[in-house]
């Protein structure tokens, strides 16, 4: 048997710590290519307030996080909180990622098939909704799964279901901002984006996992709201 000596033993450690731990590593993107897609819709400060608001913990209703109380991130798997990603290497293949509270949020997930075992192939955003976040955040990930020339690239969108926005959130720019983010994603993947929408307000019959995105590693399937979400279905 082979055995590395301890230089090449740590060094072998650190390397499968870094990729595995779904932080992208040079994927800050140059300011010359940075879009502002969302900036550039030119809704008021006062709609990102608003939608701000609700998002997360930040949420003023209480009563919508009583059903998603219940949700729990399953065993191993990474959170990712408001205005953040995980990404991770082709060779990582066990568990994955996990997000919850996406209320006037966006949930992502962007899977491919990388040409090198250590290139990114998957990763999972939780947008906060507030337009240069959503700006700078879109912008890291397309450097970070894009960059090293990924192939079939497939998205999954968790949107917030416009029919169920609180009084105070207008509708139509809801669904502009929809409409954007889905127009976004197939310009960078080049399909549709296969969505799913979430209750923005408490629903009593449904519990648990409401709000909820995860992705597997192992095989790059997607659960939104606890429910195994097929691509294109």
């Amino acid at each position: 048997m082979h055995l590395l000596n301890p230089f090449s033993a740590l060094l072998m450690g650190t390397i499968l710590a870094g990729l595995a731990s779904g932080v992208a590593i040079n994927n800050q993107p140059s300011t010359e290519n940075a879009d502002t897609p969302f900036a550039d819709l030119g809704l008021s400060a006062q709609f990102w307030a608003k939608m701000s608001a609700y998002c997360g913990q930040r949420a003023p209703k209480r009563d919508t996080f009583q059903s998603l109380a219940e949700a729990s991130i399953p065993d191993g798997y990474d959170l990712v909180k408001p205005d953040a990603f995980k990404s991770y290497a082709q060779v990582i293949k066990w568990e994955g990622a996990w997000t919850e509270h996406l209320v006037t949020c966006y949930g992502l997930v962007v899977v491919g098939d990388a040409a090198q075992p250590t290139d990114k192939d998957k990763l999972l955003a939780h947008f906060f909704a507030i337009d240069h976040s959503m700006d700078t955040l879109w912008n890291k990930i397309k450097v970070d799964i894009g960059s090293k020339g990924q192939k079939n690239l497939r998205a999954w969108l968790s949107a917030p279901e416009v029919a169920t926005a609180y009084p105070d959130l207008p509708k139509a720019d809801i669904q502009r901002l929809e409409d954007k983010m889905k127009a976004v994603i197939k310009d960078f993947t080049g399909k549709d984006a296969t969505v799913r929408h979430h209750n923005m307000q408490d629903v009593p019959n449904v519990k648990g996992d409401i709000g909820t995105m995860q992705l597997n590693n192992e095989d790059k399937s997607v659960k939104i709201d606890g429910k195994l979400v097929p691509f294109g279905g």
